[in-house]
């Protein structure tokens, strides 16, 4: 559902308070990134994160989902 989410609704320009409303409140968060916990790995012990960039005008410039 992930992969598909950063497909579709998450574009670049979409402005914070919208992927906010779309993904809910987010675990962490700073002037330009927000940051979703998504949990264990499937395929390891990695923990995996969800992080939104946004510009100074609040725009999404970027979305990955990361290993750590």
């Amino acid at each position: 559902m992930l992969p598909g989410l950063l497909d579709t609704r998450l574009k670049g320009g979409t402005k914070r308070d919208e992927v906010l409303a779309l993904l809910g409140e987010p675990d962490s968060t700073s002037e330009t990134t927000v940051v979703y916990y998504l949990g264990r790995s499937p395929y390891g012990v990695d923990f995996e994160t969800l992080e939104i960039a946004f510009d100074a005008e609040g725009r999404l410039t970027s979305a990955a989902m990361r290993r750590s």
